[in-house]
């Protein structure tokens, strides 16, 4: 068929998913969809990564050259034993949760330091000082004292992770454009400025986890796509692989204020509410 042993286990772990859900909708198990997932793509997780670190492990063998692709399979490992570890109540964990794994990259900046074959490669942090972060390359983030961003050189790779919180009484609502590794922010419109114009909030990377109050008096559309993860948009949910959301509210199209949200990540934790 022309697929690796990988794309087979992927593929093969996902038509069981999809076969179980099925099985439950149509009642031949007597099991929620939402219980049977939780325990469902954890284990996969696990499965997989674990398959990863085999597959690096037997890769460096034959051709007798240590290289780091395992890290991932190890990282997708843990991530689902603690979620396991959670439904069995052993640990609070949860998907939400994921951006506080970010520490991972630092030890694989350490780790390509000392494996690494490339010469030019480098790493760098992140530095904050009166209301600005310095990043990498040296230029200048300005923002409100709240908004964090490291950045980090793997070679010739930069990854980033992010934190913006806007909840300040009476903030500026303006145009955002957040892309990062792993990010997470919170915005608070209630408390929010918000002038009388359109204000384009998007949002993209891996990992993210995001946190919205709107006022209902404001008009809002809201476009998201993720390969996984729990998404809650003013009432309306999804969750699970590919989870897809577009919604806008009945006033959006005529009016002058209003808030157009575009989110994509490949792990998301959203959540949308109007109060």
């Amino acid at each position: 068929m022309g697929k690796s042993f990988g794309q087979s286990l992927l593929a093969l772990l996902l038509i069981a998913g999809g076969v179980l859900l099925l099985l439950v909708n149509i009642g031949v198990l007597d099991a929620g969809i939402s219980t049977v997932w939780q325990w469902f793509y954890p284990s996969a997780l696990v499965l997989y990564g674990f398959y990863l670190i085999i597959e690096s492990v037997q890769r460096m063998a034959r051709r007798r050259r240590f290289n780091l692709d395992w890290y991932w399979g190890l990282a997708l490992a843990l991530l689902g034993g603690l979620l396991l570890s959670a439904r069995f109540e052993i640990i609070d964990f949860s998907l939400g949760r994921i951006w506080q794994m970010w520490p991972l990259l630092v030890v694989y900046a350490g780790l390509t330091i000392f494996f690494d074959d490339d010469d030019e490669g480098d790493w760098c942090g992140w530095e904050c000082e009166d209301h600005e972060c310095w990043s990498c390359d040296g230029k200048a983030e300005n923002g409100e004292g709240d908004t964090k961003k490291r950045s980090y050189h793997f070679g010739k790779k930069r990854v980033s992770v992010g934190q913006m919180k806007r909840t300040r009484e009476n903030w500026s609502a303006e145009p955002v454009d957040l892309r990062s590794a792993i990010g997470e922010y919170e915005f608070d419109f209630t408390r929010a400025f918000i002038p009388e114009e359109e204000i384009p909030v998007r949002m993209s990377g891996w990992v993210g986890d995001v946190k919205m109050l709107i006022p209902r008096d404001v008009e809002f559309a809201v476009k998201v796509r993720a390969t996984v993860g729990d998404v809650y948009v003013a009432g309306r949910s999804q969750e699970g692989f590919n989870p897809s959301l577009h919604y806008k509210t009945p006033g959006y199209d005529d009016a002058v204020r209003k808030l157009t949200i575009e989110i994509g990540y490949k792990i998301l934790d959203l959540r949308i509410d109007q109060v």
